[in-house]
């Protein structure tokens, strides 16, 4: 048998061979031209890397020989996955200057746009202040006005009955504060008028102008606080020609119309003569009155009487003594019949002490 010659061998064609990452760091090398590469992964997001060693800083590469790895599969990266994109990169890239941001000159910046829109409101003040510290002083100063304005008012509470009743009337004289607040609880509670009936007490002063202040203040303190729940009426008409009808019909219109709630100041009581007083007897009487709720108030004045400081028993036998003088003197009322209207009225006795009121 004739052995075959060899064939010739073919000589290959140079072609370069693929490079492929190696995970030998020693003896890796970079191309020195930058190389551009589409790397496909699992998603269908698509990466476009850039390796520029002269751009990075790196200078020219050392040449290094490559060694192909046994653990280096053929068309792998190893390099982490992407992220999802955040928008156009090439925007991204383009809209960055490479600038650092100044973070002072953005809040100065700021300030300014803030102390600006001050100014503007401020622009009326501010022309009468040319200099700067002027102007920051003026736009504190209506800063310091639009906040007191704007803040809302202090709103003092309103005194309760019984404090105005300390204040105004219990600084003053004891008994008529004790009296004052008997007409309210009687006015807070209804069903001690139906029980006790009509209220009656004498104030006696040795001076008119005190006995006026002090009727007044208590009117007064009772229209504040108990003005749905009574009114007040003060006669001033009585004298010596007032007839019996004429004061049993004037107090009967004022109970009428105020339907029983009604404080009635009696004024000059002591001037009544005849049978006049008789007629305070009835509206006043705890069984036979027409209404339960009035609370009446005899009014005396007489300075011979009244000018000194009284004990409260001396001020009753004052004020019995003066009311009973005046009713049966010149043929007037007898003991028995003026006794009953004097006891009714007098049933709580208060004589201003001098320099009150």
């Amino acid at each position: 048998m004739s052995k075959r010659s060899p064939k010739p061998a073919r000589d290959k064609p140079d072609v370069a061979e693929p490079s492929y990452p190696s995970l030998n760091f020693e003896e890796d090398t970079l191309p020195e031209d930058e190389y551009e590469e589409e790397v496909e992964y699992s998603t269908p997001v698509t990466r476009r890397r850039s390796i520029s060693p002269r751009k990075a800083g790196y200078g020219s590469p050392r040449p290094m020989t490559r060694s192909r790895s046994s653990h280096s599969p053929k068309n792998v990266s190893f390099l982490p996955p992407p992220m999802a994109p955040m928008g156009d990169e090439e925007d991204l890239d383009s809209s960055y200057d490479g600038s650092v941001v100044d973070l002072k000159d953005e809040i100065m910046e700021y300030l300014g746009a803030v102390y600006a829109m001050i100014c503007g409101f401020c622009s009326p003040l501010l022309k009468f202040f040319p200099s700067r510290r002027h102007n920051i002083f003026a736009v504190f100063f209506m800063l310091f006005i639009v906040f007191y304005f704007s803040s809302p008012p202090t709103v003092n509470p309103q005194p309760t009955f019984a404090d105005d009743v300390k204040t105004k009337i219990t600084a003053q004289d004891d008994l008529l504060g004790r009296a004052l607040l008997l007409i309210g609880k009687r006015l807070a509670d209804p069903t001690i008028a139906v029980s006790d009936g009509p209220l009656a007490f004498t104030v006696a002063s040795g001076n008119q102008s005190q006995l006026n202040s002090a009727i007044t203040a208590v009117q007064t303190i009772l229209t504040t606080h108990f003005h749905d729940s009574i009114t007040t009426e003060r006669i001033q008409t009585f004298s010596a020609a007032t007839t019996r009808d004429e004061v049993r019909s004037l107090i009967n219109s004022l109970l009428f119309n105020a339907n029983g709630k009604v404080l009635i100041v009696l004024g000059h009581i002591d001037r009544l003569r005849s049978t006049a007083p008789l007629a305070l007897q009835t509206p006043t009487d705890k069984d036979n009155a027409p209404y339960k709720n009035p609370v009446y108030v005899t009014a005396i004045v007489d300075e011979e009487a009244f000018s000194a400081p009284l004990t409260r028993k001396e001020c009753t036998a004052n004020a019995e003594r003066l009311l009973d003088t005046a009713w049966t003197s010149e043929g007037g009322l007898s003991e028995d019949q003026a006794s009953p209207v004097i006891s009714r009225l007098t049933t709580f006795n208060i004589c201003l002490a001098p320099g009150t009121f």
